[in-house]
């Protein structure tokens, strides 16, 4: 997979384009000569005159086809590296742990599900999947996180797994769903289905056990009449401690 070529094997790559690229743009005598142009694995071929030599080196018109062709391979070369560029994500590890989390996600087949390493830089939560791929979440998009101060979110935790970042402050744990569902809409729209399905199952099951248990709403201790209806609607969830 294109994704999980290292960077040696990249930098080989690109030189041996390179190398390639300037050994056919110096290349000054040929009886005929074609310039092929490798973008998108297609070839574009331009027919040469032939070079004809006088006296101490080439006529002007063999010149020509010449730059052509180093100007034309440089392009081609800018044009590979920028494509590179796109694909790959210049991701550093920070430290020891994250080298093992992004070993152990690959080990795992789950590069995409887990965290290689988090911070806070200038109110904003970055976030390295084990792709690697890069996150930027505004702290203020991030609710959960909104009741600690600047020095408690920098305290943070990503798991030996890389299965969640945890704040001890406010005891709270985010993974990386949680980071998708903020800044893609696609994610987020499958996350609230999946919550409304979760709020029907609980629903369903909580009325059912009162009604086995003959009880009325208004029966249930520590609970009001109206929030047992909203339990038994589906409007709300309960939450576990």
């Amino acid at each position: 997979m294109p994704h999980h070529r290292s960077n040696a094997a990249i930098t080989s790559t690109a030189s041996t384009i390179a190398a390639s690229a300037i050994a056919t743009a110096t290349c000054r005598y040929r009886t005929s000569s074609t310039a092929i142009e490798a973008t998108h694995g297609r070839s574009t071929r331009t027919a040469r005159a032939p070079a004809v030599q006088s006296g101490d080196g080439l006529r002007s018109s063999s010149v020509r086809p010449a730059i052509f062709a180093s100007s034309m391979a440089a392009q081609t070369f800018a044009m590979f590296v920028a494509k590179l560029r796109s694909r790959f994500d210049p991701y550093v590890a920070s430290d020891a742990a994250s080298i093992r989390r992004l070993i152990h996600a690959r080990r795992i087949d789950a590069t995409d599900q887990l965290i290689a390493s988090a911070s806070i830089e200038d109110k904003t939560l970055i976030v390295w999947s084990c792709e690697p791929k890069r996150y930027e979440i505004p702290i203020s998009e991030i609710p959960a996180l909104g009741t600690l101060g600047a020095e408690a979110l920098k305290k943070l935790e990503v798991s030996s797994s890389g299965s969640r970042i945890h704040w001890e402050d406010g005891d709270i744990d985010i993974n990386l769903d949680t980071i998708r569902a903020v800044v893609d809409p696609a994610v987020r729209q499958a996350h609230d289905a999946e919550a409304r399905q979760e709020a029907a199952e609980y629903s369903s099951a909580i009325r059912q056990l009162r009604l086995e248990k003959r009880l009325k709403q208004s029966d249930i201790e520590g609970l009001t009449a109206r929030q047992v209806r909203r339990l038994e609607a589906g409007d709300t969830v309960p939450h576990m401690r």
